[in-house]
C-alpha cells in the first residue's frame, strides 16, 4: 500500500490493506452513473476472462495483493477492491478520456516522492547518535524532552476532500509537523484569536 493516495478526478481511490483498489471509488470519481456499476463490469465475460488469467499461480502482478485480484468488503467503509490491472481494465470500459486520468493518477502516485517524515528524521538521528556513542564508548546525552500531549484527531482525512489533505499534508512538511500538529495549531491559534 503506498503512502501517497490515488486521486482521480479530485476522489481519493481507498485501498485495502493489500493494496487493491476501491472500484467503487472509482465509479465515484468516473460520475457514479448507473451504467457504470462495478457489479455489472464485473458480470462481463471479458472481465471474467481477466480474472481468471490473475488468478493463475505465479502471475506475478497479482503477487502484490496477496493473489486475490478481487475482494468484497462488507460495512461503512466496505465496497470491492481489486488489484490494479483490473484498476485499468475498468477505467477502459468507462471510457478513454476517464482511462486516460486512471493511468496519469496511478503514474503520478508511485513517481511521487516518498515523504520524510520529522519523526522518521528524529528516529534515524537518535539512531545514529546512539550508534556513535556505542562506538566510543561515551554515554548517551540525556534525551530530549517530550511534547505534551494533544488531543487525538484519528482519521482526520476521511473528513476533508482529498485535494484538502493533500495540501494540509503539504504544509505539514514545510513546518517540520505532522498534519495532525499543523491542524491542531491552526485551529489553536484561530481560536486564542477570537478569545
Amino acid at each position: 500500500m503506498s503512502d501517497t493516495p490515488l486521486i482521480v478526478a479530485d476522489t481519493a481511490i481507498r485501498q485495502d490493506t493489500a493494496g487493491r483498489f476501491s472500484l467503487n471509488d472509482l465509479h465515484r470519481a468516473a460520475g457514479g452513473a448507473k451504467r457504470h456499476q462495478p457489479s455489472d463490469w464485473l458480470r462481463l465475460q471479458q472481465t471474467q476472462e481477466l480474472l481468471s488469467e490473475l488468478e493463475t499461480p505465479g502471475n506475478p502482478g497479482v503477487s502484490e495483493t496477496t493473489g486475490i485480484p478481487v475482494v468484497s468488503i462488507e460495512g461503512r467503509a466496505g465496497g470491492t477492491f481489486v488489484a490494479k490491472e483490473l484498476v485499468y481494465a475498468y477505467a477502459m470500459w468507462i471510457s478513454p478520456a476517464f482511462h486516460l486520468k486512471v493511468i496519469r493518477a496511478y503514474d503520478a502516485m508511485v513517481t511521487a516522492p516518498a515523504a520524510v517524515t520529522p519523526e522518521a528524521v528524529t528516529r534515524l538521528l537518535d539512531l545514529l547518535q546512539k550508534g556513535l556513542a556505542a562506538e566510543q564508548g561515551k554515554p548517551l546525552p540525556a534525551p530530549a524532552p517530550t511534547k505534551k500531549p494533544r488531543p487525538k484527531m484519528a482519521n482526520m482525512h476521511v473528513l476533508m476532500p482529498a485535494d484538502l489533505h493533500h495540501r494540509l499534508r503539504q504544509r505539514a512538511l514545510e513546518r517540520r509537523q505532522t498534519a495532525r500538529e499543523f491542524v491542531i495549531d491552526a485551529v489553536s491559534a484561530k481560536l486564542g484569536e477570537g478569545a
